[in-house]
């Protein structure tokens, strides 16, 4: 828009059609900005989101009191068969 703007248009473009132009152009402009500004957000708090899940797992592995541990080791152990 904006090379049409100043090459193709430009003899065209006199008084309030020139005004809107350039305000659509504007418009589009920041619209473009807007949007990409709100998936930068979205992506961020997904990352961070996934960032503290991964986070607690990895300490729930490392901690061997920790519930998710004992119910993996829980799990890995076959029962005693002499009764203790």
């Amino acid at each position: 828009m904006l090379i049409w703007g100043q090459t193709v248009l430009e003899p065209h473009l006199h008084g309030v059609g020139f005004l809107v132009y350039w305000l659509v152009f504007l418009g589009f402009t920041c619209g473009a900005i807007g949007i990409g500004l709100l998936d930068f957000f979205a992506v961020r708090q997904e990352l961070k989101a996934e960032q503290e899940q991964l986070m607690a797992s990895a300490l729930a592995e490392a901690d061997p009191r920790s519930e998710l541990s004992e119910r993996d080791e829980g799990a890995k152990t076959p029962p005693q068969a002499d009764g203790r």
